[in-house]
């Protein structure tokens, strides 16, 4: 099955003052552990930001149509540019995710439009499998100026999956997401 990878870097980062895509983590920028996660899997990467990055010529770099509405503008214009129908999504700020999370999330996407996780509680909309077809709900939600991307999985055939129920899948690194220099220092501890 041919994968495309989508990585949404195009954030304002207003929270940590500069650009996430190039915080660095253990040696890596935060860009390139998204890059290394999805490599292997996928036969093209698209990346939502509006600059292209030197060295990464290979590599699309997709600004947002819709500016300003979030994680829902970087996807909805990756989407679009995306030639294949399965696609795993990332978010540059989610530095934890590693392969055998995105094979269990493609291994449970077969039949669904979204495939993301659900962990104490809480709907988190990336890493997620997404199917190009779920364009059309992300249209329409963006017609009606509804950018909550939960709302919109909410509405697709989806399968939000309790990580309660696979606990060998998963841990609380998994959902560090940094946002803030604090959030990098608590990062650390975990490389």
């Amino acid at each position: 099955m041919k994968l495309t990878g989508i990585i949404l870097a195009g954030g304002r980062s207003s929270r940590i003052g500069e650009d996430k895509s190039f915080l660095r983590l253990g040696g890596l920028t935060l860009l390139e552990r998204a890059i290394n996660n999805l490599e292997h899997l996928c036969s093209e990467i698209i990346i939502s930001k509006k600059q292209t990055v030197r060295g990464y010529e290979h590599i699309s770099f997709i600004p947002d149509e819709i500016e300003c509405i979030g994680p829902m503008g970087g996807l909805y214009s990756c989407l679009k540019k995306s030639k294949t129908e399965t696609n795993i999504v990332l978010s540059v700020d989610a530095p934890f995710v590693n392969n055998n999370l995105l094979n269990f999330l493609l291994s449970n996407s077969v039949s669904y439009d979204t495939t993301v996780l659900e962990f104490k509680n809480r709907i988190f909309p990336m890493p997620g499998v997404y199917k190009r077809r779920f364009l059309k709900i992300l249209e329409d939600k963006i017609k009606n100026k509804d950018f909550k991307m939960v709302r919109a999985i909410k509405k697709s055939k989806n399968n939000i999956i309790d990580t309660s129920e696979h606990l060998k899948f998963f841990n609380d690194k998994y959902f560090i997401n940094i946002n803030t220099k604090n959030d990098l220092l608590i990062a650390e501890k975990f490389v």
